[in-house]
């Protein structure tokens, strides 16, 4: 306040010297100095506000009866005509100061309320768009501290998933605190505290702007509310969705193998029959892959409820490949004895790190799969080589192959393709293992087509171990 005083009295000594050298240079009559110091106290105003005019107004009536009325420097007025003129000079110049003071105001006013309207439209803008509270709340709270000229601001909130408090500026000065509450409806979500110095948001404009502020972080924070709770409810109707699907798909494929176990106990059980022995072999050789195909089910669906629940970390060791797709052919020998069968493994292919039993259901789940989706008798081959720093393995069919659109959701959960009729179903989850067992050994896994027709399922083991 002083400052703006003491600059407003510097420019009417400024007016004072230039308005002297002017009388001296061109004779310049004392009536119409005072326009010089009309002039200056105008600027003292619009500058720097009325208070400021009012003193540049007084300083200026003594500098004019001083320097330019008779008697000279002397604070003294010679006759009534330059009284007469003295005083209506003074109110003339505080007449103005009052003016240009109030058209600064009103100026400074438009300028506010322009920023305020351009301050709430990029809100709603954010809003709108923004999904978290947690990233609107602190510029809300910059936004307050900027437009209302308080020390500092500080919002709570009452309900959790947001951070719980927010702050800008100085929060917790000393000053008088106001409290505007965050409310939606009849709820209240939490508080706008700011601190503030004294009389600087009591006017009416000041409190409706804060309580609008407040309404936009109100807002916010509902925003996010709800979008959480838009999330959990899709989370509970997907999790719905995967148990329908689940249960639709594996009591078709648990119904399978159970109806054929039980019909082949049922019939060596039978007194009345007398089995020789070959018949009594394709019994229990029923029995045994039935079984077979129920366990791989059963871990499929198990590897699957792990892997969603984020603990399953298969540990690594050195192992050769072929010691791996032995084990795998023999145990599906069933199944393929029908195939034309191919294995090309390089004698000199290198040790690589891997999890023996989860590469193992890879390669399971991938031949089950060609078996599954292909005619009988058409060949099957396995090969790997060295590609880079990884070993690529192929598995390839001549069946029907995988369309081009297909190539990327067959590795979805329980997504599969329209099996033929010589399918026997499944659950659509071997090849989703597959593509999560392989990237947990930091490979890939794809399909691509065969020359001359076909499938080919290619995934690749890095040759390094891959890190935790």
């Amino acid at each position: 306040m002083a400052l703006r005083y003491g600059l407003s009295i510097a420019i009417v000594v400024l007016a004072t010297a230039l308005l002297l050298l002017i009388r001296v240079g061109i004779g310049l009559e004392v009536a119409n100095i005072s326009l010089g110091y009309i002039v200056a106290v105008l600027l003292a105003a619009i500058t720097y506000g009325l208070g400021a005019g009012v003193v540049a107004s007084v300083a200026a009536f003594l500098a004019y009866n001083f320097f330019f009325v008779e008697p000279l420097y002397e604070f003294t007025v010679a006759n009534r005509q330059d009284v007469t003129r003295l005083v209506l000079f003074l109110v003339v110049a505080i007449i103005t100061s009052s003016i240009a003071a109030r058209a600064r105001s009103q100026a400074q006013q438009a300028r506010h309320r322009a920023e305020v309207q351009e301050a709430l439209y990029e809100l709603s803008q954010m809003i709108s768009i923004e999904v978290e509270a947690a990233a609107i709340l602190p510029i809300i709270a910059q936004q307050i501290v900027r437009l209302l000229g308080v020390d500092g601001c500080m919002i709570v909130l009452f309900e959790g998933g947001v951070p719980g408090t927010t702050t800008a500026g100085n929060a917790g000065s000393e000053g008088t605190a106001v409290v505007t509450p965050l409310r939606i409806g009849d709820r209240t979500l939490g508080m706008v505290r700011v601190w503030e110095r004294p009389a600087q948001i009591a006017g009416p404009e000041a409190r409706r702007l804060l309580d609008t502020l407040a309404r936009q972080a109100a807002l916010a924070v509902e925003r996010t509310r709800l979008a959480d709770e838009a999330t959990r409810l899709q989370i509970v109707a997907e999790s719905d969705r995967t148990k329908s699907a689940l249960l639709h798909s594996v009591s078709h494929d648990l119904r399978t193998p159970i109806t054929a176990i039980k019909g082949a106990v049922s019939n060596l059980l039978d007194e009345s029959v007398v089995w020789n022995d070959a018949a009594e072999q394709t019994l229990l050789t029923t029995i045994d892959g039935e079984v077979d195909r129920l366990n791989l089910l059963v871990r499929n669906l198990l590897d699957m409820s792990r892997i969603e629940a984020g603990v399953f970390v298969p540990p690594t060791e050195l192992a050769m490949l072929e010691d791996v797709i032995g084990p795998v052919l023999y145990r599906l020998r069933r199944i393929t004895a029908d195939r034309p069968l191919t294995v090309d493994i390089p004698t000199d292919l290198p040790f690589i790190p891997m999890a023996v039993p989860h590469v193992d259901q890879i390669f399971t789940n991938l031949l089950e799969n060609a078996v599954k989706y292909t005619p009988p008798d058409t060949p099957l081959t396995i090969s790997a080589r060295v590609v880079n720093d990884t070993v690529q393995v192929d598995v390839a069919d001549a069946g029907p192959g995988v369309p081009a659109a297909e190539r990327e959701r067959i590795f979805d959960k329980f997504y599969r393709l329209g099996a033929p009729e010589t399918s026997s179903g499944g659950t659509g989850l071997g090849l989703a293992i597959c593509k999560y067992l392989v990237e947990v050994h930091g490979g890939t896994i794809w399909t691509h087509p065969r020359v001359g027709g076909g499938a080919i399922f290619s995934f690749t083991l890095p040759l390094r171990r891959p890190l935790p």
